[in-house]
């Protein structure tokens, strides 16, 4: 046999070999298994939590895992893996048993409890839970509520951005369809070189009826705390307590016979700074009266009173303004105030009116 003849041979041998293994292959004469599939996975991020530690793609069948951190004023409800619930496992790690298909993992989450203090003693100073819409007509300069936050031991430099407030600060309205980020000022402080307390407000014409968690981060110490507001329409803002109070006034001591033809007005004002605007009370209650009311020289009123405020009584005469061309009223009294247990005296040129609770009506409480 030639040679060409031999290399013919064993190459036509070669080639049925082959096309024997490949005819064994396809008939399931061989001993290998096809492998899985791999798929990808997909993270929706969120404003206020982070994937890390992620798992990108993954075999059918093999455990995929991730970790998920998030900010402390929110609190991670459930987490999926397309419709499956993912398990949970320690140190903010989760995992799943990954399907024959792409996967996009979504977060639900809620508003954290209050976080009230946080380092060094950083609280909320003035912070209602319960605020209200703006009355029809009132302008923001009127419809707008007070917040403050002391510092603790721990103060901050008094670092400014482009619109004067404090670079420093950050807040945040976890729903802003109740509370727009767009109704907080910028936060302020009178204080100078290092602040102890600042201050910033809620534009009350920009809010609506619904529940927001509140958000102040001071960054120079990485210190946070949050409140739950609740908005209410206005007129319907209630404090935790209020009683009603039986409020006295004495003029049996005023001989001027020039107060005898005045109209006169109490007023009995929250000089707290902590009032809410559109509480069920006003921050300045009053009542009219004039000579002929008094019996005895003595008139007695009720008012709205809240224990955990501050309140002052006026009582005061009114008097025409020329100048103006309307009434004005005048204050008979100089030394002003409202103490819950007893008698207050105040002094007009020699005249005494007095002012006092009637301290059996201190304990109605109203509900």
């Amino acid at each position: 046999m030639s040679r060409t003849k031999k290399i013919l041979i064993s190459v036509f041998g070669v080639v049925c070999m082959l096309l024997i293994g490949i005819t064994l292959t396809a008939c399931g004469g061989g001993n290998t298994q096809p492998s899985k599939e791999s798929y990808e996975i997909t993270y929706s991020d969120g404003e206020w939590y982070d994937f890390t530690n992620r798992t990108i793609r993954q075999t059918e069948g093999e455990i995929a895992t991730f970790t998920l951190e998030n900010e402390p004023f929110i609190q991670i409800d459930k987490v999926y893996a397309n419709q499956i619930e993912c398990t949970k496992g320690e140190d903010g790690t989760y995992s799943f048993t990954m399907p024959a298909e792409d996967v996009l993992i979504t977060v639900t989450y809620i508003d954290a409890p209050e976080i009230l203090e946080a380092r060094y003693g950083m609280i909320w100073a003035v912070a209602p839970s319960t605020i209200t819409t703006a009355k029809e007509g009132d302008s923001s300069f009127i419809a707008n509520q007070n917040f403050r936050v002391d510092f603790g031991e721990q103060g901050i430099y008094h670092k400014i951005n482009t619109e004067g407030y404090l670079s420093e600060i950050e807040i945040i309205s976890t729903n802003e369809s109740v509370i727009p980020l767009s109704a907080i000022s910028g936060v302020n402080s009178t204080d100078d070189a290092v602040i102890y307390e600042c201050y910033f407000s809620i534009d009350l014409t920009q809010v609506s009826v619904g529940t927001t968690t509140l958000v102040f981060i001071e960054k120079e110490h990485d210190r946070i705390i949050s409140k739950t507001i609740n908005v209410v329409p206005y007129g319907e803002a209630m404090p935790n307590e209020l009683w009603e109070v039986s409020v006295t006034v004495d003029l049996s001591d005023i001989e001027r016979t020039e107060y005898k033809d005045k109209n006169f007005r109490i007023f009995f004002s929250d000089e707290s700074g902590e009032y809410v605007y559109g509480s069920i009370y006003s921050e300045t209650q009053f009542e009219d009266f004039i000579w002929e009311d008094l019996e005895d020289g003595k008139i007695t009123f009720t008012f709205d009173y809240n224990p955990d405020h501050k309140f002052t009584v006026d009582v005061a005469y009114e008097y025409y303004v020329e100048d103006f061309q309307d009434y004005r009223y005048n204050n008979f009294t100089i030394d002003r105030g409202a103490e819950e247990d007893g008698e207050v005296k105040f002094d007009f040129n020699g005249d005494n009116v007095e002012v006092s609770f009637n301290t059996s009506n201190l304990a109605e409480e109203i509900v």
